[in-house]
């Protein structure tokens, strides 16, 4: 049954990240320095009199628009969704980290035998 549960996890998360649904850390990570480093060029050719950059749009004549910063990873709790799911973790189903973060910071095992799973997303 364990087993069955592992190939449908590793299948979940092949379809997700085939899908683009969500990023692996790693890759998230190399994003998120890619979007530092272009905000620091952006900040340094707007002091320059320059924005010839990809955060930006417009020209030198300060109209430039900054675009928004990269999305982030964020956590979502997971239940089997099936007739053994608990009443805790029934209301943690679906919600973000922010909800049940400080409850339970390392995420599920919320109780003994729980089943649930974390599903990050990038948002």
């Amino acid at each position: 049954d364990s087993k069955r549960i592992v190939r449908g996890a590793i299948s979940m998360v092949t379809d997700a990240v085939s899908a683009g649904e969500f990023a692996v850390a790693d890759e998230f990570a190399k994003q998120e320095e890619a979007r530092v480093a272009a905000q620091q060029a952006a900040a340094d050719g707007a002091a320059a009199g320059t924005t010839n950059d990809p955060l930006t749009t417009g020209g030198g004549d300060g109209n430039s628009t900054i675009v928004p910063p990269a999305r982030k990873l964020v956590a979502y709790w997971h239940t089997e969704r099936d007739g053994r799911v608990c009443k805790i973790c029934s209301k943690l189903h679906g919600q973000p980290e922010s909800v049940w973060g400080v409850q339970f910071p390392r995420g599920p095992k919320a109780h003994v035998a729980c089943r649930c799973y974390l599903d990050w997303r990038v948002e």
